[in-house]
This record gives C-alpha cells, sequence and structure tokens, in this order.
C-alpha cells in the first residue's frame, strides 16, 4: 500500500513538472510571438512609408515632366 502511494505521488510529481515545462515553453512562444508582431509592425510602417514616399516623386516627376515639356513647346514657337 505504501509503495502504490509513493508511486501514486512520483507520477504526480511527474505530471506537475512536465505541466510547468508546457507552461514555461508556452511563455516563451508568447514572447517570440509578442516579439515578432513587434518587428512586423516596424516593418509595416517602413513599407508605408516607403511607399509614400516612392508616390511623392512619382507626382512630382510627373509635374516635372509637364513644366519641361511645357518649357520645350514654349522654346519651340519661340524659336520658329
Amino acid at each position: 500500500m505504501k509503495l502504490k502511494g509513493e508511486e501514486a505521488k512520483s507520477k504526480l510529481d511527474e505530471s506537475k513538472d512536465k505541466a510547468r515545462n508546457i507552461e514555461n515553453e508556452m511563455s516563451k512562444k508568447e514572447k517570440q510571438l509578442k516579439t515578432l508582431e513587434n518587428k512586423f509592425s516596424i516593418v509595416k510602417k517602413q513599407i508605408e512609408n516607403k511607399n509614400k514616399s516612392i508616390e511623392d516623386l512619382q507626382q512630382e516627376n510627373k509635374t516635372l515632366k509637364k513644366k519641361d515639356c511645357s518649357r520645350q513647346q514654349t522654346m519651340q514657337c519661340s524659336g520658329s
């Protein structure tokens, strides 16, 4: 009887250790996930900023091309 009690206690302790280890692993994974979410958020913001810069530069380029085209037409008209 005493042997069965010790065996049961040993299994219970082993189960508790396994549960504790699983909880620790889950905690580590949650921290890793949070870190990755933060990195993802930073990269996403950087991409948004770069896309905005690209759009601004494309718009500026379009404006400059229009000005250049207008200037060339003016020069052709006055040069003739």
